[in-house]
């Protein structure tokens, strides 16, 4: 009697240990499936594959004080709305990749005035040039992990981030600084800017071909500025020395506020991976 319940018992621990593997198996088989092309390709990435891409999102739109393209930041860490995000990553398994985004704005815009000029007749006119500056640069790294079924993915995790920024106004008169014109040029260099972001970010891709995806996400974290010093250049006419004198002055423009502040974004990415 004993040598047949032992004999049942074990019976059903196969069964069930085979019905979990033939379960899980099956569970396996239903996430890859179509992640593999007829010729044999697989579809999405793997250990140790790369990638890079583009937010979309980030070159939607134009300047408003320029008819040159401006990019359109579609994350708020660097405060600014001229801004572009290129972004790689490293897989270091199947389901997990580290990542980085490097954020570029290089935006500037120049006025200028047709004025009279002075010692001239009174039809002669000169130019007189104003140029606006805004320069920023961020780098964003995270870690990311990833699950879906079949080409479509889901991936989350966390990231940090940290950037740099500065503004700069320059004034160039069209008429000569000399005794006879009275006229100043100058350079405001504003307070530069120091960015920092810690958050996390959700979204979802699919592999419309082998290694190719489109796919958009979403984040959200505590964002920090501070600035520093600003300064000023001038070139103004030295009347006691009869000669174009420069003066600097530092700590113009100058804010020593920390801001924290809740931040989120966006983001529509075409990736590709090899």
């Amino acid at each position: 009697m004993k040598k047949v319940f032992f004999t049942l018992m074990l019976s059903l621990s196969l069964t069930s240990v085979n019905a979990q593997t033939n379960e899980f198996s099956s569970s396996s088989v239903d996430r890859q499936m179509g992640t593999t092309t007829k010729g044999g390709q697989k579809i999405l990435p793997q250990a140790g594959d790369f990638a890079i891409g583009i937010d979309l999102l980030s070159l939607v739109g134009l300047g408003e004080s320029s008819d040159k393209p401006k990019f359109f930041y579609s994350d708020g860490f660097l405060g600014d709305q001229n801004i572009a995000t290129i972004y790689g990553k490293y897989f270091l398994t199947d389901q997990a990749a580290i990542r980085a985004k490097l954020h570029i704005g290089l935006g500037s815009s120049t006025n200028k005035k047709m004025v009279s000029k002075i010692g001239g007749n009174n039809e002669e006119q000169v130019e007189d040039k104003k140029t606006f500056s805004n320069n920023k640069f961020g780098l964003t790294v995270g870690y990311e992990v990833r699950r879906g079924y079949g080409r479509l993915q889901g991936f989350f995790g966390p990231e940090v981030g940290v950037g740099f920024g500065s503004e700069s106004t320059t004034f160039d008169p069209g008429n000569e600084i000399n005794a006879n014109t009275n006229v100043v040029s100058y350079k405001d260099k504003e307070a530069g800017k120091f960015y920092a972001k810690l958050g996390g970010f959700a979204g979802v891709e699919y592999f419309f071909a082998p290694k190719m995806s489109i796919g958009g996400e979403v984040g959200i974290g505590f964002n920090m500025q501070t600035s520093g010093k600003g300064n000023s250049t001038k070139k103004r006419w030295n009347a006691a020395e009869g000669r174009v004198e420069e003066i600097s002055e530092d700590g113009l423009y100058s804010s020593s506020n920390v801001d924290f502040k809740v931040a989120y974004s966006s983001a529509l990415n075409v990736t590709f991976y090899f």
